[in-house]
């Protein structure tokens, strides 16, 4: 990987090294558990473009495998140096994302005025029919925290024929309002859609939140075995991929707590 490393190094002092060139090396490197070296090529490579979609990618890098705050942080400096510069797209955009990561950490009286932010800048763009699929997730996103289930469902199911990776967000944030609801076979349904979109675009965090979310539809129906199976699936793909190593200490505790309900179980009599 050191000759990656190298050649990542070389590209990023070209001036004709595109973003998706840089983005590739610095998720490979990050992938690699190199991450201080990916975040260092993408610094680079941000002296020398500055736009806001570099940012932004910059910014999903820095939440993966430093911390959402770090992200924001990030974020927050960027746009009070490109706002003046940049399109009513790129800033709902970036707006967008910011909510998002507000949202990752729980600051959700934050995520909304970012939301709002973003709304507004969607609102200005020039030949605008509608909200883009970036705010209209947002928005539903803050309606989940705010318990406004029925106006969040309708917003997701408009999403449901995206192609990207909202399709799969979208499908999630339904499957969370249905266990809220207590629909688990609806929630396993949109669940199961979300292993397929994941398997085949390779997001493997989102398979490991699905398979987190099919764990919990499963110990609602009462299915603990399905539900450890699930699990463990989850805590597998989890260490197996560098991008999840945040997410693995909550879902040992998760199959810790599983396994403890299950042995109280199968002492009772309707276990046996």
């Amino acid at each position: 990987m050191g000759s990656l490393r190298n050649q990542a190094v070389d590209d990023s002092s070209k001036s004709g090294s595109s973003l998706g060139q840089i983005k590739l090396l610095a998720w490979q490197l990050a992938d690699s558990h190199q991450i201080q070296t990916a975040i260092t090529l993408f610094r680079e490579f941000l002296e020398e473009s500055n736009s806001v979609e570099s940012h932004l990618e910059f910014a999903k890098l820095l939440s993966v495998f430093e911390s959402p705050s770090i992200a924001v942080e990030h974020l927050d400096e960027s746009i009070a140096l490109f706002s003046h510069s940049s399109s009513a797209k790129e800033l709902c955009l970036a707006y967008n994302e910011i909510a998002s990561l507000y949202r990752q950490v729980g600051k959700n009286s934050l995520a909304r005025r970012a939301q709002q932010q973003a709304i507004r800048h969607d609102l200005s763009r020039p030949g605008s029919d509608g909200l883009l699929p970036e705010s209209l997730l947002g928005q539903a996103s803050d309606l989940v925290i705010l318990q406004e289930l029925e106006s969040a469902k309708y917003l997701l199911l408009s999403l449901l024929k995206q192609t990207n990776e909202i399709s799969a967000l979208s499908r999630l944030k339904l499957a969370e309002i249905y266990l809220i609801e207590g629909e688990s076979a609806a929630a396993k349904l949109m669940l199961d859609e979300v292993i397929e979109i994941c398997k085949v675009e390779g997001h493997i965090r989102l398979l490991v939140q699905a398979l987190r979310l099919l764990s919990q539809a499963s110990q609602m129906n009462c299915e603990f075995k399905i539900a450890m199976k699930y699990s463990i699936e989850a805590l597998d793909t989890a260490k197996n991929s560098a991008r999840c190593e945040n997410e693995i200490s909550s879902l040992q505790e998760d199959a810790r707590k599983l396994r403890m309900k299950m042995r109280v179980l199968c002492q009772t009599p309707e276990w046996n």
